[in-house]
């Protein structure tokens, strides 16, 4: 959630590296609470090799709780049908990481703190030796290496997660673009809570004195016909 037009946090560009290494498709979105922020941290994750970039923005998104601001986000990977998730345990500015655990709850994902290294998996298939010789039901993994205190852990977790990363070591970058590739990157894309069917003035309050957004209404419409609900779900 940036209130400014801040720089690219160190654990983002720990994550970007990460996630080419291992040789994946970067798209990198910024939530805004205010209007008028220059796509300073988006822009630079484009030059880093970030193959897309999005940014939420809504003055709403200033009084809304992790619940509500998880619900967007989550909305935002949805439309762009992402595989995995990575995020700066750090990153956030109050110190907590509760918008991330939200977004894996509404998305229905596995949630890992702590990852110090990605790399990309084999296959995993059932085990049922005669379903696993027909190659069936095969559900592609990416290798996570945890770090827990004095203990390393590897764990093999599926694409549909949203995965904290910590910049523990220091990784050597891919080589970053040249100045004609920059040159044709794509613009920033810019959503807004109304695109994402979320009415920005129904913000209830909490006892707790926070805000939520609640999906926008839709009209009660009365139907007569097979040919008027099939009008409707081709809306």
């Amino acid at each position: 959630m940036a209130r400014s037009s801040l720089r690219l946090h160190a654990t983002d560009r720990h994550a970007i590296t990460l996630g080419r290494m291992v040789g994946a498709e970067i798209v990198v979105v910024e939530a805004v609470g205010q209007r008028g922020c220059a796509p300073t941290a988006v822009g630079e994750a484009l030059t880093m090799g970030a193959k897309r970039a999005l940014r939420l923005v809504d003055a709403a998104l200033e009084t809304t709780d992790a619940h509500a601001t998880g619900f967007a986000l989550a909305s935002v990977f949805d439309r762009l049908e992402v595989d995995m998730i990575l995020f700066g345990c750090d990153a956030a500015l109050e110190g907590v990481v509760d918008v991330p655990a939200c977004v894996a709850h509404y998305m229905s994902a596995d949630y890992l703190e702590g990852a110090i290294d990605l790399k990309p998996g084999e296959t995993v298939f059932a085990s049922d030796p005669g379903e696993r010789q027909a190659g069936t039901l095969g559900l592609p993994f990416v290798e996570v290496t945890v770090g827990s205190g004095a203990w390393i852990r590897r764990l093999r977790v599926s694409l549909n997660a949203v995965v904290g990363i910590v910049a523990d070591t220091p990784l050597v970058e891919p080589a970053r673009l040249s100045s004609s590739v920059r040159a044709s990157q794509p613009s920033v894309e810019v959503l807004s809570l109304v695109d994402l069917n979320m009415d920005s003035s129904l913000i209830r309050g909490r006892h707790d004195g926070r805000g939520v957004v609640d999906p926008s209404p839709r009209p009660l419409v009365t139907l007569h016909s097979a040919a008027a609900v099939a009008a409707l779900l081709r809306q």
